[in-house]
């Protein structure tokens, strides 16, 4: 019984720690987008000074 226990336990720890490291990754993705973004606007910013 005690096994079942330590178990289910370990697999909730998983799914919870599974969960919190998908919700960085979804951060982490809308973050380098608004990264990307502001590197294109430099490069148009850029662009327009050269001409």
């Amino acid at each position: 019984m005690a096994e079942w226990i330590i178990v289910s336990i370990a697999v909730l720890g998983l799914v919870f720690n599974s969960g919190i490291l998908y919700n960085d990754v979804k951060h982490l993705k809308k973050s380098m987008d608004n990264i990307w973004l502001e590197i294109n606007k430099i490069k148009e910013h850029l662009l327009k000074e050269d001409k």
